[in-house]
């Protein structure tokens, strides 16, 4: 269990990373030490499973570098889906897949502010469901974890566009 646990935090701190260091720029590199620490906290929430938030009733834009990547998971999600029986090999194989683009999209961030944050809210926990899958070793495991992750695009669909 531990290196499920491991891997997980690595990965979060890979996405927070390259989230922030593709939005920094020079005034970022400037801040005083007062909106340095702000940033940590933020970074600390990012761990926390808060709950999702609409943007005043309305849903929050995805950039659409990003909203490329995470659409392929969900089209790759709704065509297994839609098949009667998935075997444990095809339930790994599409892990390996959300896997490459988890990395992706992680690296291609662009998004700052509170639409950034609130897509942080759903991206964390979705990462640890395709971390899950991908260790998967029993079918009835590999299947609830690929039931989560189908659901949790429903969720992806109620806040983001």
């Amino acid at each position: 269990m531990k290196p499920v646990l491991i891997t997980t935090a690595l990965l979060v701190a890979s996405i927070m990373y390259s989230c922030n260091n593709h939005s920094e720029d020079e005034a970022s590199l400037t801040q005083d030490t007062t909106q340095q620490a702000s940033t940590k906290e933020d970074e600390h929430h990012h761990e926390e499973h808060e709950p999702i938030t609409l943007n005043n009733g309305a849903k929050w834009k995805v950039d659409e570098n990003m909203m490329t990547y995470i659409r392929k998971m969900e089209t790759q999600t709704g065509q297994l889906a839609g098949k009667k029986e998935i075997s444990l090999p095809e339930l790994q194989s599409f892990a390996d897949s959300l896997q490459v683009n988890l990395d992706a999209l992680t690296t291609s961030c662009t998004m700052t502010g509170q639409a950034h944050d609130e897509l942080h809210k759903w991206l964390v926990p979705f990462i640890d469901m395709a971390s899950h899958l991908q260790k998967a070793t029993a079918q009835e495991e590999a299947r609830k974890s690929f039931d989560e992750i189908e659901e949790s695009f429903h969720t992806f669909n109620t806040y983001f566009e």
